[in-house]
């Protein structure tokens, strides 16, 4: 009697890890958000490298080709935040406030303008010669230019 009732438990145990198991396998990351770089309609490109969108979210790219200076955008926090920091700068979200608080107090560089909502990075991006940010791509307006990024991994 003891030995069938330990073997139902551990038959209920190997079942739910399967399901679990499987649940993450065929639905991964269920909470991954797909990210959309965009840019003022002024900005002189249709396409950029994650390389630059790297350069220019880190301060290292400040200037557009023909001089027209480069404003980034970002949101302050939330899934889409995450995901392009992780993609495009290859840090976390907390080294990458960490790393612009060491180029702001060492005058290396200016911190991209930040913004609590989509709505208003995109009234920014929108209204702002040279800007550029991302959204989710359900965000996207029709007087803003979506960048496609080539290079992305």
């Amino acid at each position: 009697m003891f030995y069938k009732k330990k073997t139902g438990v551990w038959l209920v145990w190997a079942v739910g890890a399967a399901l679990v198991f499987l649940t993450g396998v065929l639905q991964p990351d269920i909470a991954q958000a797909e990210v959309a770089v965009i840019a003022n309609p002024s900005v002189p490109i249709s396409k950029i490298s994650s390389d630059d969108l790297k350069k220019i979210f880190t301060g290292k790219m400040v200037v557009w080709e023909g001089g027209q200076s480069i404003k980034p955008a970002t949101l302050n926090d939330g899934s889409v935040h995450e995901e392009f920091v992780k993609n495009y700068t290859g840090k976390t979200t907390d080294q990458f406030k960490t790393y612009w608080r060491r180029m702001i107090f060492t005058g290396q560089g200016i911190q991209p303008r930040s913004f609590s909502s989509s709505r208003d990075l995109i009234e920014y991006v929108s209204e702002t010669p040279g800007a550029i940010g991302y959204v989710s791509p359900s965000d996207i307006s029709a007087d803003l230019k979506k960048l496609n990024v080539s290079g992305k991994e």
